[in-house]
């Protein structure tokens, strides 16, 4: 906060004065602690109890909860809430299960103690006893040795007082507010708009109003932060929660009720659910088919039939969908944060280069040191190959090696059908088939790579030949006849313009592939740049390559044989229309769709997936689904999805 000159002065004297009063808790603490160790006779130089030393505790335990209760009283007022103590007992705990059980002990205990009056001074005091003081030594001694250093204590102790992210976000807030504020007490729409990060004016407008309990057309700072914290903060008790839940849910109901009559008419839901995909980024081919969408909802949702929805009917049945419906208010305020290198490069370090991740991946990175082998192998072949030749048309060569052995990969990688057949086999166990997207989006990378290099080594050898051969200079000395370009290299001369094709068909797919096409709704546009550019890549290079057939008819038989295979003729054919026949929503947002079975011909085992899709939406984008019936089931499919984001619960609710 210091250190950001964007922060107001106000915010940077509230935020110094929480410091200042943390520190203060901080060193009375630790000097307690160095005074009671010092008091069991300890080595004062490594400063370190054992737990025999800590139960002595009890003879101050008086004391001891004092300085122990101050570190949960974060606004110091004498008092706080189970949700509290749970929040800093997460700083402490490393979310291990033995954790998790000594915290909800902790609860528990200091519950009973407080029964139905305030959790105070006194009631931790009351809290402590010979088991209370061993599972909190257990949290305190971070490197399990069986004693507490000073030093571990004091990082305890930091942990527990480091400010919580609500908290923070109420900060940041405060800060938006004296930010954007013409007036020094109050905030216009106007200056509302610019708190509200990419959103719809729609919302934005909502969301104003929600804040403006006055109606003064003007939001000060206490409506600002106390409406904004409703929605960000959670409930101490289950009772609480349920209750910040229902007002959440108000809220949402209100943002959808437009003429605020109290219900939500079909003309209502088909302009929220418009704008709702507008903010979620989904690409619809018109209206209609959002329209469609709202009118399933609307009819889902009206179960009287009488034409409104009303806040019960809401509730009870719309609530799954919308909560993951770009509704996040904390989303609407608080910009994401985009990671610096050395923040990106820690996480990287914490996720992968770790014993735990090699050993859970040694099939994989086996695999992978063998396809790094290849192409080191390959490339070296083809530069011994053409060794008594200009050093750029050596590399050129190895990498156009490396290309061949790239693009055979890539395409066996894409072959589904072969690859479940290799799962299943007792060859499965030692390929890394489970990565198999990954890997080709890896070697789409490589092969890139390798053409760059197999273009600019070309560029060199042709500049080098241009100046040191006759055949460029065949009407006079300041005249090329650049005719062989036509007639050079691969079938029918066509090295030159085919080489120029494959550029730019890579340039191509490396665009459409790229993740605000693919995941920006414009799925249709990777699936076909892929498929048309695949035909264009593969008959390119054959004719760029004199060789380059032997390498791919093999790859590129099986690639075309699957998507026959895949095709909608082929599969109604083989296995006739599949229908849904059943479905219902179970807790914990999952929805069990339950679907006929036409065929016995259609035969799958234990733990097979399939491909679920909604033509009307994004006729192209599948997602694999595991089936959960028991492949002994003769008659019906059974999927039980969990919906986690936004488009994958449009695509359930539609689908139902």
């Amino acid at each position: 906060f210091k250190n950001n000159k964007k922060y107001s002065e106000r915010t940077l004297k509230i935020y110094e004065q929480k410091i200042e009063a943390i520190e203060q808790k901080k060193n009375d603490t630790r000097q307690w602690f160095e005074n009671f160790f010092k008091s069991c006779g300890g080595d004062t130089e490594k400063i370190e109890i054992t737990k025999k030393d800590f139960l002595k505790i009890m003879d101050v335990a008086k004391e001891f909860s004092q300085h122990f209760f101050r570190l949960f009283d974060s606004d110091d007022s004498g008092d706080v809430t189970i949700e509290e103590i749970k929040i800093a007992l997460n700083k402490l705990s490393d979310a291990g299960e033995a954790d998790k059980k000594t915290i909800s002990w902790f609860l528990k205990r200091i519950q009973s103690k407080a029964g139905d009056g305030d959790i105070t001074q006194e009631v931790f005091f009351k809290s402590i006893n010979k088991e209370f003081l061993l599972r909190l030594f257990g949290m305190l001694d971070i490197d399990n040795g069986g004693t507490v250093n000073l030093d571990e204590f004091n990082r305890s102790v930091d942990r527990l007082l480091m400010i919580g992210s609500d908290e923070k976000i109420m900060l940041y807030l405060e800060n938006k507010f004296h930010e954007v504020a013409t007036d020094v007490d109050n905030i216009t729409y106007e200056d509302f708009k610019k708190v509200i990060v990419n959103k719809e004016e729609y919302f934005t407008k909502k969301m104003f109003d929600y804040c403006d309990r006055d109606g003064s057309q003007s939001i000060s700072l206490q409506e600002f932060t106390s409406q904004l914290e409703l929605l960000i903060k959670k409930g101490s008790t289950e009772e609480e929660q349920k209750k910040i839940d229902e007002d959440k849910l108000h809220f949402l109901f209100k943002i959808y009720d437009q003429d605020d009559s109290g219900c939500i008419d079909r003309e209502e839901m088909r302009s929220c659910i418009k704008v709702c995909t507008l903010e979620s980024k989904l690409v619809f081919k018109d209206d209609e088919e959002i329209n469609r969408i709202a009118d399933m909802l609307f009819d889902k949702a009206d179960t009287d039939k009488s034409g409104d929805i009303t806040f019960e009917e809401f509730k009870e049945t719309l609530m799954p969908l919308i909560k993951n419906l770009e509704m996040n208010p904390k989303g609407w305020v608080i910009p994401e944060r985009k990671k610096g290198f050395a923040e990106s490069w820690k996480n990287f370090k914490k996720r992968y280069l770790t014993k735990k991740w090699f050993v859970n991946n040694a099939v994989f990175l086996t695999n992978l040191m063998v396809v790094v082998l290849l192409h080191i192998g390959v490339f070296i072949a083809g530069v011994v190959m053409y060794s008594d030749t200009y050093p750029a048309l050596m590399i050129a060569k190895g990498a156009g090696k490396c290309l061949n052995l790239t693009s055979v990969l890539c395409f066996l990688l894409m072959c589904r059908m072969t690859l479940t057949h290799i799962r299943n086999s007792p060859l499965g166990r030692y390929l890394a088939l489970d990565q198999s997207v990954d890997a080709h989006k890896t070697l789409g990378c490589v092969y890139a790579i390798l053409a760059l290099i197999h273009t600019v080594a070309h560029v060199f050898t042709f500049l080098h030949n241009a100046k040191n051969s006759n055949k460029l200079n065949i009407k006079g000395q300041n005249e090329t006849d650049w005719s062989f370009i036509l007639t050079t290299g691969g079938y029918w001369g066509g090295s030159y313009i085919s080489g120029v094709i494959l550029i730019l068909t890579t340039i191509t797919l490396l665009i459409f592939a790229s993740p605000k096409i693919r995941r920006g709704g414009h799925f249709s546009m990777f699936y076909w740049a892929h498929l048309i550019n695949y035909v264009t890549l593969a008959i390119g290079t054959i004719v760029h390559c004199v060789n380059h057939w032997k390498w791919m008819c093999v790859p590129l038989a099986i690639y075309v044989l699957e998507k026959i295979a895949e095709s909608r003729i082929i599969k109604k054919a083989r296995f006739g229309t599949f229908y849904l026949v059943d479905y219902k929503v179970i807790p914990e947002d999952v929805v069990e769709l339950k679907i006929l079975r036409p065929r016995d011909s259609f035969k799958f085992d234990t733990g097979s997936y399939a491909f679920l899709t909604i033509p009307f939406i994004t006729p192209y984008e599948k997602h694999p689904f595991t089936i959960s019936s028991s492949s002994e089931e003769r008659n019906f499919l059974t999927f039980h999805i969990k919906y986690e984001n936004t488009r994958m619960n449009i695509f359930i609710h539609t689908v139902v």
